[in-house]
């Protein structure tokens, strides 16, 4: 495609983003497909849109363990990449929405709500969440976050006529713009001081040593990670996740609780070991022995993350054992299980980050399967 002015074949296209296109192609399909429907709605029209979601997710999963998984780290224009980290996570958030628009299936005849645009934000919320975790570019993250996060805002205000849901829905809509804001401003500020969005060149100029005298690096990184605390619901930044959990559809939290959270992590993980190395991972080196604010930077965020770990774990522990309401028991275990996967995050070594892509691997089991028996219970309430 150098004709247009690209630096990059449609195979290679095709091979890092090819998981992606999928999607994308999806939910043009069912766009059009819901038009066709919409002349006469019936509920099977339902089970239609919900089959042909799983599907896609299916047919997206598949494509990238059976052929992305392959290949080593391959970077489209510093913007994407397919290594195999990201097509963990991209594997995780594919499992929980096929099993989120199966079961949403049965929960939208149930409750008689021959909606079709349900399953069509379902696949732009999975889209979302799985370009943010691939993208090696912070605006490209902020605009994948954005699309996975304005679908998840209507998800949770599927019910109109539940107060909880509107209410729980407005609550996350409005922390999650604050978070949203953070991350952006965090993205501009990096941006005016480093000259680019891309993650590793970013590391490049801060690893030179001159930036990492300047407080502003401190306060870019303090608004990128404040904004992913939002998403990844840790302690203080948890407050919209009880009322939104227990007023959304069961299955719809489920799906926060695991895909949104495992994406959130995604690119937690790829800043803080990559971006950010040259800030906590100081370790003293002569060239740097000038620069005071770099050794004072590594010592003061590690042990607040630490901190910021194990506050997470106790409030979510100790609040989820006083909690009447099921729902609300388990948002805050989301919480607590937020804190643990930090901890392994904070160990800085490849055995601490493949210990917490278990750990998504097997809580999106667990979360996703104590929410379909909570829908099962409660069907027609969700």
């Amino acid at each position: 495609m150098s004709d247009l002015g690209f630096s990059f074949s449609l195979s290679q296209l095709w091979q890092v983003a090819g998981g992606q296109i999928i999607l994308l192609i999806a939910g043009l399909v069912l766009i059009f497909v819901d038009l066709w429907l919409s002349t006469d709605k019936k509920p099977d029209h339902v089970v239609t849109m919900g089959w042909l979601t799983a599907l896609s997710f299916l047919v997206a999963l598949w494509y990238m363990i059976g052929t992305e998984w392959t290949l080593n780290e391959m970077v489209l224009v510093d913007v994407f990449s397919a290594e195999k980290f990201a097509i963990f996570v991209s594997a995780i958030v594919l499992m929980a929405g096929i099993f989120a628009s199966l079961m949403s299936i049965g929960y939208l005849r149930n409750n008689k709500l021959v909606r079709s645009e349900y399953f069509i934000l379902l696949v732009f919320a999975v889209y979302g969440t799985i370009a943010m975790v691939q993208s090696v570019d912070l605006l490209m993250m902020f605009i994948a976050l954005e699309v996975m996060s304005l679908s998840v805002y209507v998800l949770a205000a599927f019910l109109k006529d539940d107060r909880r849901s509107q209410e729980g829905a407005l609550k996350y809509f409005l922390l999650g713009s604050f978070g949203s804001a953070f991350f952006l401003f965090g993205v501009g500020l990096m941006y005016g001081l480093t000259g680019t969005v891309n993650i590793t060149k970013i590391a490049q100029v801060l690893s030179t040593g001159p930036l990492l005298e300047n407080p502003g690096v401190l306060i870019a990184m303090a608004m990128l990670m404040s904004g992913l605390f939002f998403k990844m619901a840790l302690v203080p930044f948890h407050m919209w996740t009880p009322d939104v959990y227990e007023g959304s559809p069961a299955i719809i939290t489920g799906f926060m609780a695991t895909a949104v959270k495992a994406g959130a992590f995604g690119i937690f993980i790829k800043l803080l070991s990559v971006t950010f190395t040259p800030i906590l991972a100081y370790s003293g080196q002569p060239e740097f022995q000038s620069t005071v604010n770099l050794a004072a930077l590594a010592a003061y965020w590690k042990p607040l993350l630490w901190w910021l770990a194990l506050i997470t774990m106790f409030v979510g522990n100790l609040v989820a054992v006083s909690q009447q309401n099921v729902k609300r028991m388990l948002a805050y275990s989301s919480i607590a299980h937020a804190g643990y996967m930090v901890l392994g995050i904070l160990a800085a070594n490849d055995e601490g980050r493949m210990g917490v892509l278990f750990y998504l691997f097997a809580y999106t089991l667990m979360n996703m399967g104590a929410f379909g028996v909570l829908y099962l219970l409660d069907g027609q309430e969700g």
